[in-house]
């Protein structure tokens, strides 16, 4: 699930994961993909969210539990994501590919939050952090991957998608024609 993601954006999904299990609590929420993105950090989330001046107010929106005495916690426990998490995750890919990002950083990923109505979309539309001005970051090249990272993954992409399936299938035809062959000789003999 996470093949494309770089060290930083699984570091992000990892604090995230953190930042839930200390709370003790069951699955891992939007909040705590924004807390794990934020505590990543990063150049791209530090101009994305504009952490110098909004770090407080973004923290201020964030309404969790209070993290548990070390006692009370399962730290053995693999939290699962809830289903808005997954969602962002989806999201998020679908970012990366709208950028030609062969690699998922945590840039997509908190793209990916801001895609549908979830609670931390709601927060960071609250300090005035929303989609499309990211996008435009993303399109000026300010959070963008460079070009021959974008032309390699393109090229990936075609290989995977166009070029190997067409080159199985033909040798799948080949394979059954050599067999097709093989079975008729025997049985002229």
């Amino acid at each position: 699930m996470f093949g494309r993601y770089t060290e930083n954006a699984r570091r992000a999904v990892f604090f995230a994961r953190y930042e839930c299990g200390i709370r003790a609590l069951k699955e891992i929420t939007p909040l705590h993909l924004l807390l794990g993105i934020m505590r990543e950090g990063g150049p791209g989330i530090e101009i994305a969210l504009d952490l110098q001046n909004k770090r407080d107010a973004i923290f201020g929106q964030i309404r969790l539990p209070e993290p548990v005495p070390k006692e009370k916690r399962d730290i053995n426990t693999d939290i699962p994501l809830s289903k808005d998490s997954k969602m962002a995750l989806a999201w998020t890919v679908r970012e990366a590919d709208r950028d030609d990002s062969e690699q998922v950083d945590p840039t997509h990923l908190l793209r990916g939050l801001l895609c549908f109505p979830n609670d931390a979309q709601i927060a960071l539309h609250t300090v005035g952090i929303g989609l499309d001005p990211l996008r435009d970051l993303a399109k000026e090249g300010r959070l963008r991957v460079p070009f021959w990272r974008r032309l390699m993954f393109q090229f990936r992409r075609l290989f995977r998608e166009a070029i190997w399936p067409a080159f199985a299938q033909l040798a799948l035809v080949f394979g059954i024609g050599v067999l097709i062959a093989i079975a008729l000789s025997l049985l002229g003999h």
